[in-house]
């Protein structure tokens, strides 16, 4: 899975772009799609070739559910310490 952790700003200053790869009409979720992120050698600055990483649609919504499901889990355990 990819980390998304600086997405939105890394999108902002231009360094990444999104792009749909493949879309089946008789399969919503089998979209895909491609991230690429621009690279530049630390040393002198200068280009290298971009990074790219394919993720579906499937592939987002799996992680949703199973981030969804970690934040229930935290919660309950709050509310037990909470309790207490």
């Amino acid at each position: 899975m990819i980390d998304l952790q600086n997405y939105n700003d890394k999108k902002e200053k231009g360094l990444v772009s999104l792009v749909k790869t493949d879309a089946n009409p008789d399969n919503p979720d089998a979209v895909t799609y491609a991230i690429a992120t621009k690279k530049f050698d630390p040393a002198t600055g200068e280009r290298l070739s971009d990074e790219v990483i394919g993720i579906s649609k499937k592939e987002i919504t799996d992680k949703i559910v199973d981030l969804q499901e970690e934040l229930a889990e935290y919660q309950a355990f709050l509310a037990e310490c909470e309790a207490l």
